[in-house]
């Protein structure tokens, strides 16, 4: 089915994992796809994942840094590939968005540049599995809303961690198809 399948939930329905829509493979409800309804105990139907489309756009993109104090604080990532990256880093398949899919955050460092290299580092983390959750097409209040909680979850943990005091400002940008 559209979506990957996934691993087998029961005798007549298959899961994916990230988004947790489950595909009727068998049964008087083959073919249909359900999200499970936690407040009503029950599986609601949902429509057909959305069908990945290629769009002919062609991106570009660069960085440069100023040195500050005697040193670079800022940090880019460029994810060129989400698709990629979602299938060959954290193993799983990010088949429902367009193409070209890929993300661009820029990461600078307040007072030294230990939290923008931390974030630099686990941006990807944050973001693929956000995006992974829905199968169906984003609208733009969506994808807003995708790299909001990719950065709530940034800071969540860099508030945790030993680079909690260097701090970090953020820029970020999310190309999915047209």
């Amino acid at each position: 089915p559209p979506g990957g399948g996934g691993p087998r939930h029961d005798e007549e329905k298959l899961v994916n994992q990230q988004s947790q829509v489950y595909f009727a493979q068998l049964g008087p409800q083959a073919g249909q796809y359900f999200k499970w309804d936690a407040a009503a105990q029950k599986f609601e139907g949902v429509g057909a994942p959305h069908v990945s489309k290629e769009f002919p756009i062609a991106l570009a993109a660069g960085s440069a840094s100023a040195v500050r104090r005697g040193a670079k604080l800022d940090r880019v990532v460029i994810l060129g590939d989400i698709c990629k990256i979602a299938r060959l880093a954290l193993k799983f398949p990010l088949s429902f968005v367009d193409t070209p899919a890929c993300a661009y955050a820029l990461f600078q460092g307040l007072r030294t540049a230990e939290s923008a290299q931390w974030c630099a580092e686990n941006f990807h983390k944050k973001l693929l599995p956000i995006l992974a959750e829905k199968i169906h097409t984003y609208e733009v209040k969506e994808l807003e809303d995708v790299l909001r909680r990719t950065l709530e979850a940034l800071d969540a943990e860099l508030l945790l961690s030993a680079h909690a005091f260097s701090g970090c400002g953020a820029l970020l940008a999310l190309v999915l198809g047209d």
